[in-house]
C-alpha cells in the first residue's frame, strides 16, 4: 500500500474497529454466532485492526475466540503500544505466521502461537532480500500458506523453539513438540514455531521440514554478515511475551 494510504488507513484502524465490532456484537447479542466460534483473520494491517476489534469487544464483556494474524504489519506499528497491535490477549487464542520480518512484516512474537516459516526471512521463489521488490513476496506468502493449510494433506509441520536468535545459532534442534500452521492449529500450541516450505504450490512439506530450517542458515538464504549481525545483537533480538493468565 502506497502513501499517503497506508498512513491514513492505519490512522482510521481505530474507527474502523469500532465500526466491526457494533456489528458483530449486534450477531453476537442476537446470538446468530457464539463468541468462541468466532474466528477473525487479518492479513498486514488486518491483523491490528482485528485486535482493536476485540478492544471493543472487551467493554461489552464479549472475547474472541480466534485471531490469525497473516504477517502482522510493521511499519508504524513497531513502537507502538503493545495495547495499539495485535497481542496474545486479543482472543482465546491468538496465532501468528511472520514470512517478511525484515520489512513488511513485524519479528516479535505477539500471539499464543507464532510461526515462521522458513525463519520469517526469505520465502522460497520470492528472490534475495537484497532487493526490496521481492519482500512483497514474501509478505504475501502468509495468506498464501493459510489458505493452502486449510484442505492441505501433506500439512504445515513446525517445530518449538525458544526464539529466532536460538534457530540462527544452531541451539534448537527439530526433535519433537510438533504444532501445525494454519487452519488446523490447535488453540492448546503456546510458543514459536519454525519450518520449511517448497518453493512452489504445494507449498507444505509435511515433517519434512529439516533439511531446509538448516539449509536456511547457509548463504541460501542468509549472508554471512546477517548471521553476524544475529549473533552481534545477541539477547537484543528478544522479547518477553506478555503473561497470559
Amino acid at each position: 500500500m502506497r502513501e499517503p494510504c497506508y498512513a491514513e488507513s492505519v490512522a482510521n484502524l481505530h474507527y474502523v474497529g469500532r465500526c466491526v465490532a457494533e456489528f458483530l456484537g449486534n450477531l453476537l447479542y442476537n446470538r446468530h454466532v457464539l463468541p468462541q466460534k468466532l474466528h477473525i483473520i487479518g492479513f498486514d494491517i488486518g491483523a491490528h485492526l482485528a485486535a482493536s476489534v476485540s478492544n471493543f469487544l472487551r467493554y461489552f464483556n464479549l472475547r474472541i475466540g480466534r485471531i490469525t494474524g497473516l504477517d502482522p504489519a510493521k511499519p508504524i506499528f513497531l513502537k507502538s503500544k503493545w495495547s495499539d497491535r495485535l497481542h496474545a490477549i486479543s482472543a482465546d487464542f491468538v496465532d501468528v505466521i511472520h514470512t517478511d520480518v525484515f520489512l513488511y512484516g513485524l519479528m516479535l512474537p505477539m500471539g499464543h502461537a507464532d510461526f515462521y516459516p522458513n525463519l520469517g526471512i526469505v520465502q522460497p521463489g520470492c528472490g534475495p532480500i537484497s532487493e526490496s521488490k521481492y519482500h512483497k513476496c514474501n509478505h504475501q506468502r502468509a495468506a498464501i500458506y493459510y489458505a493452502e493449510s486449510i484442505s492441505s494433506k501433506t500439512n504445515f509441520w513446525s517445530f518449538r523453539c525458544g526464539r529466532l536468535y536460538n534457530i540462527i545459532v544452531g541451539q534448537c534442534r527439530p526433535l519433537n513438540d510438533f504444532a501445525l500452521l494454519g487452519y488446523h492449529a490447535s488453540p492448546r500450541v503456546r510458543g514459536s514455531y519454525f519450518l520449511g516450505t517448497n518453493g512452489t504450490a504445494p507449498y507444505a512439506l509435511g515433517s519434512k521440514f529439516a533439511p531446509l530450517i538448516y539449509r536456511s542458515l547457509g548463504k541460501a538464504f542468509l549472508s554471512d554478515f546477517l548471521i553476524a549481525k544475529f549473533l552481534e545483537l545477541g539477547n537484543d533480538i528478544k522479547v518477553h511475551r506478555l503473561t497470559i493468565g
